[in-house]
């Protein structure tokens, strides 16, 4: 690809974090550096993509071939090694990814241990999108690395069938939206009120709905606790419209009114004064 550098490859060290925290990428071409031929184990995630060659990557006990545009992913702590093809030596874009998500990130593209490697139709489009990472023969700015990696993320990514784990994360994320209900839950899932609501008690004991209260009043709860906010404004932060409604679940849920839980949690504090 007349986009990519020339020469034996160079790395970046990325200025800044995240959860997953994408920390270095990097190019290598093996028509100028040796090949490493032994197992070793890494404790990071590494994604990379093949721009020119091919090779094989030997993982848990298998030996995969490696083309020209296919991704392979690298995951930690486990023995691999990986070299190109005598023949045809590849050249490769690799990032590295470290923290909390880094797991689900690549799961979420379809790889693990047993489907390590990617085989990719829109090679061509994707190598276009790589070749952003460049500047004038160097790395482009972090910013501009970090959006190249979750685009391509983007076009790789396998559609997930809907679940109740699904359900619940969309929970988890959404719980403070005053527009956000169990029907449109069942919207985003493309489950049934019915289904949704059998399969997530079966899995979870509770139902959505009961699930999605208890989000809310520990969130309310904590705000309480930690913060001044007056309790119409700790109601809008935990996804209610209506203060009154708020009030009524969270004594039917609490025994006791928001002001009167907050009062009796900070009372220790009072008597230590």
């Amino acid at each position: 690809m007349e986009g990519f550098p020339k020469g034996r490859g160079f790395t970046k060290l990325l200025k800044f974090g995240g959860t997953p925290e994408v920390t270095h990428v990097g190019y290598n071409d093996f028509l100028y550096i040796a090949p490493q031929k032994a197992p070793w184990v890494q404790n990071h995630y590494t994604l990379h993509f093949v721009c020119r060659g091919s090779g094989f990557l030997e993982i848990g006990g298998r030996k995969h071939k490696i083309g020209f545009y296919d991704f392979f992913i690298i995951p930690p702590d486990v023995p691999m090694m990986y070299y190109p093809n005598r023949k045809d030596p590849w050249a490769y874009i690799w990032f590295c990814v470290r923290g909390v998500g880094a797991k689900s990130l690549f799961e979420s593209i379809g790889a693990d241990i047993e489907s390590p490697v990617l085989h990719n139709k829109n090679g061509v489009s994707i190598a276009a999108i790589l070749e952003g990472l460049f500047q004038n023969g160097k790395f482009s700015d972090d910013y501009r690395i970090l959006s190249v990696f979750y685009e391509i993320l983007h076009h790789i990514e396998k559609p997930q069938p809907r679940s109740q784990k699904t359900a619940k994360l969309l929970i988890d994320r959404n719980f403070q939206l005053k527009d956000f209900t169990v029907e449109s839950l069942c919207r985003d899932c493309g489950l049934s009120h019915a289904q949704l609501c059998r399969d997530f008690l079966k899995l979870y004991g509770v139902s959505p709905k009961q699930y999605l209260i208890s989000k809310r009043m520990n969130y309310a709860k904590e705000l309480l606790e930690s913060t001044d906010l007056t309790v119409d404004s700790v109601a809008g932060s935990c996804g209610y419209s209506d203060a009154v409604h708020f009030m009524k679940e969270f004594k039917r849920r609490e025994g006791t009114t928001p002001g009167a839980f907050r009062k009796n949690a900070l009372q220790p504090k009072n008597d230590s004064r």
